[in-house]
């Protein structure tokens, strides 16, 4: 990052003090601002989330699979338990998309906050850059091998006062841009979580509706090995087994 060149300025005696430590300051505030507080990973929330879900509906599959193969009372019982679960399933799924909505809102609104922060103190340094006539700056050095650094000096009465270092503005820079990048996908990352639970909500209420058939048939036929019923099974082994297998992948 080019540093703007830093004249050659008089500040008067009562403003000296302040003009040598000002950039200064400026920097170490904003390289020791505290992170923002939605500056989270959460994909190993959706990942463990995704993997808590798929372990669930596993034991929902199997327990339909078994069905065919129960007596009627004991086939009551495990269509009440898979009924059970999804309920569960179903009940989280609710509550993780109203959660995660409410925490994409508010580091939504976090992000905007930082970013009115970030422009206000880069108008700081920027309004006390702007302010001073260009002259000369002293040449790039290496500096540990890792590329040049720009150092300029205020010279304050004829005496070298301030030494900026390029290396300096660009760790501020990049301490903004990690901050951004980082609320960003905490953003991008609970609103899939949300999105995510919304439909596998909606999913499971429809999966609860093909139990509710598969109830009705054993009622009427008092059976789970009726080839009537078989079919209601069937459909809803599929449908448990699709809405697994279109869950993301954990990475």
């Amino acid at each position: 990052m080019k540093i703007p060149f830093i004249p050659n300025i008089n500040f008067p005696d009562k403003a000296k003090f302040i003009g040598k430590i000002l950039i200064g300051l400026i920097l170490s505030v904003l390289l020791l601002a505290p992170q923002p507080a939605f500056a989270l990973d959460y994909s190993g929330t959706l990942n463990s989330y995704v993997s808590n879900v798929k372990v669930e509906l596993d034991g929902v599959l199997t327990s339909i699979q078994k069905l065919p193969s129960l007596s009627y009372q004991n086939g009551k019982t495990t269509l009440a338990e898979i009924d059970n679960k999804l309920h569960k399933i179903q009940t989280d799924a609710g509550k993780n998309a109203a959660d995660f909505q409410k925490l994409s809102n508010e580091a939504q609104q976090e992000y905007e906050k930082m970013l009115a922060k970030i422009n206000a103190q880069q108008s700081v340094l920027n309004a006390f850059i702007g302010q001073l006539t260009p002259v000369a700056s002293n040449q790039p050095r290496i500096q540990n091998g890792r590329g040049p650094l720009v150092t300029t000096t205020i010279q304050v009465n004829g005496m070298d006062d301030i030494v900026i270092e390029g290396g300096n503005l660009d760790k501020v820079m990049a301490k903004f841009d990690n901050d951004k990048r980082r609320i960003s996908n905490a953003i991008a990352l609970t609103n899939k979580i949300s999105k995510l639970s919304e439909n596998l909500e909606k999913r499971v209420i429809l999966a609860k509706q093909k139990t509710g058939n598969v109830r009705d048939y054993a009622d009427a036929l008092e059976s789970f090995s009726d080839p009537d019923i078989l079919v209601e099974i069937n459909e809803l082994d599929k449908f448990i087994a699709d809405l697994t297998n279109n869950l993301p992948v954990a990475s």
